[in-house]
């Protein structure tokens, strides 16, 4: 028996029925897209009440300047405001998110695909930058944009101008103006202007977290180091979890797991 989702309130009441296929996000407007029995895709409010009729392939939560991405028929992906109206024509084969996270207009431009291509376009549908890329980033923090050509990344600027020459393995999304790059099978950081903030020397890293840490891996070993590069936590856990609201992490050690908290 295939499990079904709905929604039932603090008291267990059931206030949305289940009858769909995916667990159910709404988003900032009150609505969620939801997929159901028939495999289409929909919005519903709170109450469980349609609010746009069950006919895409596929469909995303509505974003903050309240358009939604859905695919249509063709399997073509366009974009709707919150009333079911067609904004952007279905004419784009790729948009980069998931039902539960809308698409990310992010300084008013969005990832999308055509024609095997990665570009990006306004809250209009204007192309803005061209589809020329084999992959991109969706996260153009202060106008800069991690995107891929010749095989190579690079950084380019919200008109499109290239900032850094395509000479990167990998970029990887700003968090606190720093973006992951792979170079040489080495990772480390750029800074805002493509310079390199931290040396590539490290088998993996991930991002910064607020609290101005990211995680590092070196020989087989996890650490943390801070915005500057420095090691603040040492790199020899074998694993490491994501710091919580309190600044505490569970790391493993000799095969087990405990718990660390920054000094305050």
């Amino acid at each position: 028996m295939k499990e079904k989702w709905g929604c039932i309130d603090e008291n267990g009441n059931v206030v949305v029925d289940f009858r769909y296929k995916l667990p159910i996000y709404f988003g900032l407007n009150g609505l969620a897209a939801v997929e159901d029995e028939d495999s289409k895709w929909g919005y519903i409010d709170k109450t469980g009440k349609t609010v746009i009729e069950f006919k895409y392939k596929a469909a995303t939560n509505f974003s903050t300047n309240g358009l939604a991405a859905v695919q249509d028929d063709n399997y073509g992906y366009g974009f709707i405001d919150s009333n079911g109206k067609t904004i952007i024509d279905f004419k784009y084969q790729l948009v980069i998110s998931y039902w539960a996270r809308p698409i990310a207009f992010i300084n008013d431009l969005a990832l999308v695909g055509k024609d095997n291509k990665y570009g990006f376009i306004d809250i209009t549908g204007k192309e803005i930058i061209p589809f020329i890329y084999e992959d991109a980033q969706e996260n153009n923090i202060d106008g800069l944009i991690p995107v891929k050509k010749f095989g190579k990344w690079g950084l380019i600027d919200k008109k499109g101008n290239d900032v850094t020459g395509f000479k990167f393995d990998y970029l990887a999304n700003f968090y606190n103006d720093l973006c992951g790059c792979k170079i040489d099978n080495k990772w480390g950081f750029i800074d805002t202007t493509g310079k390199i903030a931290i040396p590539a020397i490290y088998d993996q890293v991930w991002h910064f977290s607020p609290n101005g840490l990211a995680k590092v891996q070196k020989d087989g070993k996890i650490g943390f180091i801070n915005e500057n590069g420095d090691i603040y936590i040492a790199i020899k856990f074998e694993d490491a979890d994501n710091f919580d609201e309190n600044d505490i992490i569970a790391v493993k050690r000799n095969g087990l797991w405990g718990f660390i908290r920054l000094n305050e």
